[in-house]
């Protein structure tokens, strides 16, 4: 358990870097091939998204992210259930003028092995997350 216990500390810590320098590539890199992400609560109504659409969400979202920030409030980590729950805060500026403030938990689950990330839940800041998102992809729709 000591071994799987210290690989998901060093995959989790991998993860938690690349989320705090905004870069996706870096973040996956800890993905599994089956990696999955949803965003929650489940009253916003999101599917679960496959890898292959993360590799493309993300770095777009991070791309217009500037001056980003996140702090780490508190992480919990259960070596035995396979699973980090990290409670966070980010804030950036945007192209389009509405301020990147999200407050948020991410839920993370382990490989067996503990060398890679299979799912992340996402409980976003729901006030924050209704005002920005349509701000967002309205920017997006007009610079194509």
């Amino acid at each position: 358990m000591a071994s799987t216990g210290s690989a998901q500390k060093e995959t989790l810590n991998k993860f938690i870097s690349g989320w705090k320098n905004a870069n996706a590539e870096e973040m996956l890199a800890v993905a599994s091939d089956d990696y999955t992400q949803q965003t929650l609560p489940f009253s916003l109504g999101h599917d679960v998204r496959p890898k292959q659409v993360a590799e493309v969400m993300l770095p777009k979202l991070y791309s217009i992210l500037e001056n980003y920030e996140l702090k780490i409030h508190q992480v919990v980590h259960d070596v035995e259930n396979q699973k980090a729950a990290v409670y966070a805060i980010s804030k950036a500026d945007t192209p389009f003028g509405f301020p990147w403030l999200n407050e948020f938990s991410a839920f993370i689950t382990f490989n067996n092995a503990g060398d890679k990330v299979v799912n992340v839940q996402e409980m976003v800041d729901t006030e924050f997350f209704q005002k920005f998102f349509p701000a967002y992809q309205s920017f997006l729709s007009q610079n194509k």
